[in-house]
């Protein structure tokens, strides 16, 4: 699988130079290349392990037509950014007709190399962002739309979009939810929810749109901090126990305990 937050990618070729040169300059710029997998294990690798950039080899016919399909596919890759290599001037077409992002035409140098994987580096960056699961464990207070119950849980982990939550509470799928999520700062992100999954043993997912265009930003700030920080393997944790807002037995708007 990797170090845990290292960028990947995934070399598929057989050409030693192309090989070679990407390793290096890969290397370079923090990125951990992969290469020489047997064609029988390249489907199943993409399937087990994220890959930040694919680079495809478009002048072999199998590497492209069997295994870019898969790739496309692939719940873990279908973002990853697409480099394809080629000489033959028809397959480089080919290549842009399948989406891929960059296209390198051999015989390439070390400087094009270079210059195209810094252009991807940002790609690959803000899709790791935007697809980052943290795995803190926050408090959380949760309001069953329906019913009105208001019950306290904690995070599993948590996205821009998305969150895992394990609780004492069993969820439906398909249930509405309203949501205060505490950050460690005790700043609360307002939201609301539909339970997407509930694995009969306390743990439920959520997907959820945050209220307001300032709750968003505080969020995708935090989360990118956190990412940055994973990276660098300096996440830390604490005990946000004493940051949840007391609950009150009086009913009241969620909204009334807001600390910006």
């Amino acid at each position: 699988m990797g170090t845990p937050g290292i960028l990947r990618a995934l070399l598929l070729t057989d050409e030693e130079a192309t090989i070679r040169d990407f390793s290096v300059i890969c290397g370079e710029l923090g990125i951990e290349a992969q290469s020489h997998l047997d064609q029988r294990e390249i489907d199943q690798h993409l399937n087990d392990n994220k890959y930040a950039a694919v680079v495809i080899d478009f002048d072999n016919a199998e590497l492209r037509e069997r295994h870019l399909p898969a790739l496309q596919e692939s719940q873990l890759n279908k973002h990853s950014v697409i480099v394809a290599v080629a000489a033959n001037a028809k397959n480089l077409e080919r290549a842009l007709h399948c989406r891929a992002h960059f296209v390198l035409k051999r015989p390439m140098d070390e400087i094009e190399i270079r210059r195209t994987l810094r252009a991807a580096y940002d790609f690959m960056l803000t899709n790791r962002r935007r697809q980052f699961r943290c795995p803190q464990i926050l408090p959380v207070r949760l309001r069953l739309v329906r019913s009105g119950g208001t019950f306290e849980c904690s995070t599993v982990n948590i996205s821009a979009k998305g969150v895992a939550i394990y609780s004492s509470t069993r969820l439906k799928p398909t249930e509405s939810v309203d949501l205060e999520i505490v950050l460690p700062d005790g700043f609360v992100v307002l939201a609301s929810g539909l339970v997407v999954w509930d694995d009969g043993l306390g743990k439920s997912g959520i997907n959820f749109q945050v209220r307001t265009p300032e709750i968003r930003q505080k969020l995708d700030t935090w989360l990118n901090a956190q990412a940055s920080a994973m990276a660098r393997m300096e996440v830390t944790s604490r005990d946000f126990s004493q940051i949840l807002p007391p609950k009150n037995t009086n009913p009241r708007p969620m909204l009334s305990r807001v600390t910006r």
